[in-house]
């Protein structure tokens, strides 16, 4: 508890996150972390103060244990135990290379011509969550009929993330087996779903279209499939580049003419100038591919690239003479 307050403080004066709050009840998960005394033996697990608990393990623990965190996340337990072991970094990898554009209509879309959709919520699903919500919301806090519904509410919402999640893990270790370098977007989802209700002053226009658009870019996932894609092609010697998103859908490959006309449709590409033709998605892909074969031929960094804190940002932006938002 005392390390997550320190880090808490630490990320706040170097400008990364807030100011730290306490915890709601209706907040994160509970848990509780031991960072020392834990054993593993067999199915069970030594938990100081606890005793042997039994656990069904997914993987056999190598190494030295560091710590071990054990969270509830309102239908079960899970334990995570972190341990210390010596790698051996691998070698490049010699494969080839491809770009990754992320969207909402198409999940994932390949610069070598794929469209990927996660199987996220159906319709059906969608309007079985929002009739056990508002049966949820229909209980008094703390009674047994309460528990009942947020139970049924949350085996149907794990029963979807299992099956995006078993999807995702499968295409990012497919993807990292047989690419040495894949290329994706730097997109800051945090701005592109912020809230469009605006101010008392100037009220936002079609409030409830940019909140559904809103929920279905987030619940794609692309955060957590890029980070998937960081440690699995780090694992096996590739590269991931980031790049930025800007203009990457607009942007003809072929003769580099860049035109907000040459998006006729969602996912229709016709340049303007040279008339190349293509699905617009794939048409980013590629121009995200030939963005980072770049970046990766300056001898570019090997890891993801991480964001400057926002004061770190602000002081740049400063010194540079670019007016601070």
């Amino acid at each position: 508890m005392l390390r997550d307050l320190d880090r808490a403080f630490v990320n706040f004066f170097e400008g990364r996150a807030s100011y730290p709050s306490h915890k709601r009840r209706s907040g994160p998960s509970p848990g509780i972390r031991w960072p020392q005394g834990v054993e593993v033996n067999g199915r069970c697990v030594w938990l100081p103060k606890l005793g042997w608990v039994k656990a069904r393990l997914s993987r056999k623990v190598e190494g030295v244990i560091k710590n071990t965190t054990v969270r509830f996340d309102g239908l079960q337990w899970h334990v995570a135990i972190q341990v210390e072991q010596e790698a051996i970094a691998p070698a490049k990898k010699k494969a080839p290379s491809i770009g990754i554009d992320g969207g909402v209509a198409v999940s994932i879309a390949t610069s070598d011509g794929q469209l990927i959709h996660l199987p996220v919520a159906t319709e059906f699903e969608e309007r079985r969550l929002g009739m056990l919500a508002r049966r949820l919301s229909r209980t008094e806090g703390g009674s047994r009929r309460n528990a009942r519904a947020r139970c049924r509410l949350l085996v149907l919402r794990r029963r979807i993330s299992d099956r995006v999640n078993d999807f995702r893990h499968k295409l990012t270790t497919r993807m990292a087996k047989n690419h040495g370098l894949v290329v994706v977007e730097d997109l800051a989802l945090r701005s592109l779903s912020r809230s469009g209700r605006g101010s008392d002053e100037s009220p936002g226009r079609n409030v409830a279209a940019k909140a559904r658009l809103n929920r279905s870019l987030l619940e794609q996932g692309h955060a957590e499939t890029v980070r998937q894609l960081g440690y699995k092609l780090s694992w096996l010697g590739a590269e991931l580049v980031k790049v930025p998103a800007a203009f990457t859908s607009q942007t003809c490959p072929q003769c580099g003419h860049v035109c907000t006309a040459n998006r006729a449709a969602r996912d229709r590409f016709q340049c303007v100038a040279c008339g190349y033709l293509g699905h617009a998605d794939i048409v980013a892909a590629k121009n995200i591919l030939a963005a980072g074969l770049a970046v990766s031929a300056r001898r570019g960094s090997r890891e993801p690239l991480k964001r400057e804190p926002a004061r770190l940002r602000r002081l740049s932006r400063r010194q540079a003479g670019i007016p601070a938002l």
